[in-house]
């Protein structure tokens, strides 16, 4: 029956392509898509699509985007992945519920929208007797109210004139805790202190939030003024970011120097054996190709089974079986009208099956790679 529902999408947006009919308003497919919606698409656990955009939005972002042949290849092959395979995508919390992000693959996908479960955690400075309203900061970033903190942060920094480490670096985290990455650098280069962007305290925390970002060029200015002391909490840091910074600009031979040199100054036999062994393991990787992907795809599915999505896979090869059949069957009967329809959707499924199989092998090298670095980061980011 679901797929049956997946067929009909398509058939609304094909009768209703701005392709083949220059004419009609694009409201017209939109109220086509809203029936689907309403009357049809009403999943029996959730009652939405495990998807975001769901499929009926993606049908008209690709339909309104792209031309007619395009279009469909991106819609089939939007059809044959839905709800599969969730360890492929990220997530995003949409109306309290989480679901799997995928935009079209042209369409750059807003980094906000990417579900973010962490929790940070205030910082205190031991050398320094937080007052009530320091512990009020904190309580607050505690939980979880970033931007409560935010304000009693910059209220602070107004009325009382604290210039703080400690104020700056939660200051830092409020930032982390929004998403608002952007924010953060901005206020760090303009408004901060020099005082306080010198201290290793606030470069470390920097360098967290650019990760985030990619931002190696700032990452590796900043890596550079922190000095290579006597105190080993601090070039224990400046290694450890330095081998997360090289991983994740796979470079793994310059990863496994400074994490080397990390082993060296700060011994921890569980965590070093860690980092060499996921070094290895990247250095080592052998990618998925995605012209052997979209090869095996000429048999339907066999694609997806090579970029291990093994539920896409089968549905692959039942619907484009299935429209096969049934194009078969008309011309048999001689509805060679209905044939031809339904040969359009098998084509459609048949060149989404090959497409979506050979983004899917880059999809995997991506997401094997990003695994690697995010245990590498998480082993290694609180050193001290």
């Amino acid at each position: 029956m679901h797929l049956l529902k997946n067929v009909l999408i398509i058939i609304v947006c094909v009768t209703n392509s701005p392709c083949l009919h220059a004419q009609t308003e694009m409201s017209a497919l939109s109220d086509y898509v809203n029936i689907y919606k309403k009357y049809l698409h009403r999943d029996e656990g959730s009652g939405t699509c495990a998807m975001y955009p769901s499929c009926s939005q993606y049908g008209l972002i690709v339909f309104e985007d792209c031309y007619f042949p395009k279009a469909m290849m991106y819609m089939a092959d939007r059809l044959i992945r839905c709800g599969h395979d969730f360890n492929c995508y990220d997530l995003t919390l949409n109306k309290g519920q989480l679901l799997l992000l995928d935009f079209p693959p042209y369409a750059e996908i807003p980094r906000t929208y990417i579900h973010n479960n962490k929790q940070y955690y205030s910082y205190t400075d031991w050398d320094i007797k937080p007052d009530s309203t320091l512990l009020f900061i904190n309580h607050l970033i505690n939980k979880q109210m970033y931007q409560e903190a935010l304000i009693e942060i910059e209220k602070t920094q107004f009325q009382k004139r604290l210039l703080t480490t400690q104020l700056f670096t939660n200051k830092l985290i409020c930032y982390k805790g929004l998403g608002q990455v952007e924010n953060a650098i901005f206020d760090y280069e303009v408004h901060f202190p020099e005082s306080i962007k010198n201290s290793p305290k606030i470069k470390f925390e920097m360098l967290d939030i650019l990760l985030t970002v990619e931002n190696f060029d700032m990452a590796r200015k900043l890596l550079a003024e922190i000095p290579d002391n006597n105190i080993n909490s601090i070039i224990s840091q400046k290694y450890a970011w330095q081998g997360i910074f090289s991983a994740y600009q796979e470079n793994w031979n310059e990863a496994s120097k400074y994490f080397n040199l990390l082993a060296s100054s700060n011994t921890e036999p569980k965590r070093d054996k860690e980092n060499f062994q996921l070094i290895q393991e990247a250095a080592t990787f052998k990618k998925k190709k995605p012209w052997v992907a979209a090869s095996l795809s000429l048999i339907p599915g066999l694609g997806y089974v090579y970029t291990q999505r093994p539920k896409s896979a089968l549905t692959s090869f039942v619907m484009n079986s299935l429209l096969g059949y049934a194009v078969f069957t008309s011309i048999k009967q001689k509805n060679y009208g209905t044939a031809a329809l339904l040969g359009v959707f098998n084509l459609s499924f048949y060149i989404g099956n090959i497409s979506g199989s050979k983004r899917s092998a880059s999809q995997y090298n991506q997401r094997k790679l990003q695994k690697i670095q995010s245990t590498l980061y998480q082993n290694n980011k609180s050193i001290n």
